[in-house]
């Protein structure tokens, strides 16, 4: 894979040797939650959620759904709020 790089050039990418390992460890949480994301069950572009804090994965989401919480911060009080305003 290539990208654009500072001076003009192109610089190559190599494939991370985890690659695999991770696609393992990710179709193994996904088995782990009966095939189903956590918050909205259905079918859709998959993400692995994050606890930025301790750096650890959550679980794994529909994108949007993983976007949706990162924009809370990770502030529960806050998305409580937004619970109760909707």
């Amino acid at each position: 894979m290539r990208i654009g790089g500072g001076l003009g050039g192109c610089a190559r990418i190599p494939r991370a040797p985890t690659s695999r390992a991770r696609a393992k460890a990710f179709a193994a949480l996904l088995a782990e939650q009966d095939g189903k994301r956590l918050i909205r069950e259905r079918p859709g572009p998959e993400h692995a959620d994050r606890d930025h804090r301790a750096g650890k994965v959550r679980g794994i989401l529909r994108f949007s759904c993983d976007q949706g919480l990162g924009n809370f911060r990770d502030d529960i009080r806050s998305l409580i709020r937004a619970v109760n305003y909707f």
